[in-house]
């Protein structure tokens, strides 16, 4: 490696731009100090190199994150990193910091310790598929409770795994506590089948594709071989409830309210720029006199691109998300909200009916356009001199 300082590893991690070559790996390790959502997601990347792993325990105790530093003393590459991160252990317990830890294996754990396994949780679904699972569990061969943290995706399985063996539920929750302060969604505990089940999905789906990541695969394998394959989730639901759906089905567009559901269904900078030029060629359009015809043809123009956008596999896929998130919501005890969910992918489900016609669909992309504030714009422009429009910037007319 070109560079073995952890002074200036230091630096990099402070905010100096690091040599080429490193970038990705000093992001990475910034996100290992950030915490929160980017701490789980840097977990299952490839190991750091030895500089950047003792800065991070010079890091981690100048800011008395016991958290990381236990981290690092059991999953550093770096043998010093390991050595740093015990003394730095002994600091903090020496200012009177807690620190909580798990017996650590080969440390005379008794063979008749009682199996404790750990809880397990989901996270929400974000908008590009993706869910972070963690699965709780015991095991003798992995210094006791453990847990599985794994990033599954709709798209491409399983792309994220790491096993955090001797884990406490003090650690655990840490680490799911970080989480929740800067996910978009929320993070619940669920039963360890369903954990377990989405994480088993996640490999055989990885595997479908030809598939390789990094990370603790066979570990992870192993432990969740046993589990039946999660790739959905259907509510039982009664009379009451069936009957709930076509108006719940109408007001489905409040789903953008919730957190949950704020990254889902943004387009992506093409298809942004290919919905601008149809919206374009409407403010062109010379038929379209007055605000009302405006509204008309840019509400089609939008219609068209929904239609487009969301097709069958598309639809299909949306419909899982939302019968996932329905169960969940359902464990948080939003009754209401989770039979939205379902309400709309049923729709999603019935091929007969339009994407465009589904409201929580017409909501997504009415959070970037306006049709009523594009007709006005388009009314005050004056094309009679040909006068060229001002490029519409997303999320700028709502």
């Amino acid at each position: 490696m070109a560079n073995m300082n952890p002074s200036e590893a230091r630096a990099w991690l402070a905010g100096q731009d690091p040599p080429l070559d490193r970038v990705a790996e000093v992001e990475r390790a910034r996100a290992l100090l950030a915490g929160g959502a980017a701490r789980v997601a840097a977990l299952l990347k490839p190991s750091l190199g030895e500089d950047l792993e003792e800065a991070l325990v010079a890091e981690a105790l100048a800011h008395s994150d016991a958290d990381l530093i236990l981290m690092l003393r059991d999953q550093a590459a770096s043998k010093l990193a390991r050595k740093l991160a015990g003394k730095a252990i002994y600091s903090l317990r020496s200012k009177g910091v807690a620190v909580e830890e798990a017996p650590r294996s080969g440390s005379g754990v008794s063979l008749a310790l009682t199996p404790d396994p750990l809880p397990s949780f989901a996270s929400t679904i974000d908008g590009s598929g993706a869910q972070i699972l963690y699965v709780g569990g015991w095991s003798r061969d992995h210094g006791g409770a453990y847990c599985i943290v794994g990033i599954v995706s709709d798209i491409d399985g399983l792309t994220h795994v790491t096993l955090l063996p001797a884990m406490t539920r003090t650690r655990q929750r840490a680490i799911i506590e970080d989480l929740t302060r800067t996910f978009a969604g929320f993070v619940v505990e669920v039963p360890e089948a369903f954990a377990a089940g989405r994480v088993r999905w996640g490999l055989d789906a990885m595997r479908a594709l030809g598939r390789g990541i990094d990370g603790d695969v066979a570990d992870a394998d192993a432990l969740v071989r046993e589990f039946e394959p999660v790739d959905s989730f259907e509510l039982a639901l009664d009379a009451d409830d069936e009957a709930k759906l076509p108006a719940l089905l109408g007001a489905s567009e409040q789903l953008f309210t919730e957190r949950a559901f704020q990254t889902w269904l943004v387009p992506s900078d093409v298809q942004f720029n290919a919905l601008d030029a149809r919206l374009h060629g409407v403010m062109h359009a010379g038929e379209a006199v007055t605000s009302e015809r405006f509204q008309e043809l840019f509400a089609d123009r939008l219609s068209a691109f929904l239609d487009e956008w969301i097709v069958a596999a598309e639809r299909v896929r949306l419909a899982a998300r939302l019968e996932v998130m329905a169960w969940m919501l359902v464990l948080t005890e939003r009754h209401e909200t989770a039979l939205m969910c379902v309400a709309v992918a049923h729709a999603l489900r019935d091929e007969a009916r339009r994407p465009s016609a589904i409201p929580f669909v017409r909501r997504a992309l009415a959070r970037f356009y306006d049709p009523e504030k594009l007709a006005e714009k388009a009314m005050a422009h004056d094309r009679s001199h040909g006068e060229a429009i001002d490029p519409i910037e997303p999320g700028a007319i709502v």
